[in-house]
């Protein structure tokens, strides 16, 4: 009895040193996975071949990892206890995790994993967030509201797709900063409406996924004025051969009474913009393209001087009263332009004398001796909200 107590001791302890849990930032959990042997008739290749994927993060993987990442993928939906895996080292464990999720925002069921081995086999378990007919029930839902959003029909140049379905999430979805309830993938931003920064971000991958436009997500932290950094998602998308990060959670932002203000702020921006707000992330794509910013490309974008100034204004505000806004919004490359443009229309008056001469065009009539703006000190960005009467 003593023997065989002993013996059983001696395996679980064994099992202990072989595998744990830890917990990754946001979305991820692995463990350690010891040194896997191959059979010197049956090679890595033939065991674990490579899978035909175009994914950012697989690609950055080494080709063992790639190996490992082709069989979780291919073998994840299936739902199994384990996946049998060559040997990766306790680094390239994190990164097969990593691009696993965030290649493939359709794969939400899995919530973390541990990894084992024995002397001459490894093994990845999953651990899932849900069983597999409440995942394959919510897939086949994702599916519905992806085609429901017409991203996979849209006949628009990238940029114009882009912007369609980042609206689309925009407009439909909640920020809800609770993790849990699927509020960390696409469904919950998709299906549910309301979802976490990593929802949201996974959603837009996925719908740009569909309308054919490359893209990735990325983790990384973010800081809005003097407010505490905390870990945080957005994406990098491909528009005319040029990178681009887009942050729409950002953009959905929302006032202190939960009234929602959709915006622009952090549409197509390159890296030294988004540099004033997130960092502590790492892609090996350039992103210094201005053109697609958002505001570059509507005209209402002011990178050295004041000049049209006024005229880009009225324009504008006749554009918003088609569309029944009434609100225009106009975006600085520093502060100081930023509040030499809040001198020159409300200290000079010359906003007052922009909204008369719009209201001769205009088909509401607009209140012309009074407005009221908001700015965003982290963009740079001036919101002008005009009111309008009887």
């Amino acid at each position: 009895m003593k023997k065989i107590t002993a013996v059983i001791l001696f395996v679980i302890a064994i099992i202990a040193a072989v595998s744990f849990y830890r917990a990754l930032p946001d979305i991820r959990e692995s463990g350690f996975l010891s040194s896997f042997v191959v059979g010197k008739e049956v090679t890595v290749d033939k065991l674990f071949p490579l899978g035909d994927y175009d994914g950012y993060y697989y690609k950055r993987l080494n080709e063992i990892t790639q190996r490992a990442y082709t069989a979780v993928k291919e073998q994840l939906v299936d739902f199994p206890e384990t996946i049998e895996i060559p040997a990766i080292d306790t680094n390239d464990l994190d990164d097969l995790l990593s691009a696993v999720i965030y290649d493939n925002p359709e794969l939400f069921m899995l919530k973390r994993c541990m990894l084992t081995s024995d002397r001459s086999r490894s093994y990845f378990k999953p651990i899932y967030l849900m069983s597999r007919e409440d995942y394959e029930e919510c897939l086949a839902e994702l599916r519905v509201a992806v085609s429901a959003s017409g991203a996979g029909e849209l006949e628009l140049s990238d940029y114009e797709a882009e912007l369609y379905c980042h609206d689309y999430i925009m407009n439909s979805c909640t920020y809800n900063s609770k993790e849990g309830d699927n509020r960390s993938n696409a469904y919950g931003a998709l299906c549910v409406r309301s979802a976490t920064c990593s929802g949201y971000a996974k959603a837009l991958k996925l719908l740009l996924d569909t309308a054919g436009i490359e893209n990735f997500v990325v983790l990384g932290m973010a800081s809005s004025g003097k407010a505490e950094p905390e870990s945080h998602m957005w994406n990098c998308v491909k528009i005319d051969g040029d990178w681009c990060y887009v942050d729409l959670t950002w953009d959905d932002a929302s006032d202190s009474s939960g009234n929602s203000h959709p915006r622009h702020n952090f549409f197509n921006v390159n890296d030294e913009y988004l540099r004033k707000t997130h960092y502590d992330y790492s892609v090996d794509v350039e992103c210094t393209e201005q053109k697609h910013f958002y505001y570059y490309v509507m005209d209402s974008y002011f990178d050295t001087d004041l000049n049209n100034l006024n005229d880009r204004i009225i324009s504008l505000i006749i554009e918003s009263d088609k569309i029944g806004t009434y609100e225009v919004q106009l975006a600085f490359s520093t502060k100081q332009l930023m509040d030499n443009a809040i001198y020159k229309l409300f200290r000079q008056g010359d906003i007052y004398k922009d909204l008369t001469k719009a209201n001769q065009t205009t088909t509401a009539r607009l209140v012309t001796t009074e407005i009221n703006y908001t700015t965003d000190t982290d963009a740079y960005i001036l919101t002008l909200k005009i009111g309008t009467g009887a």
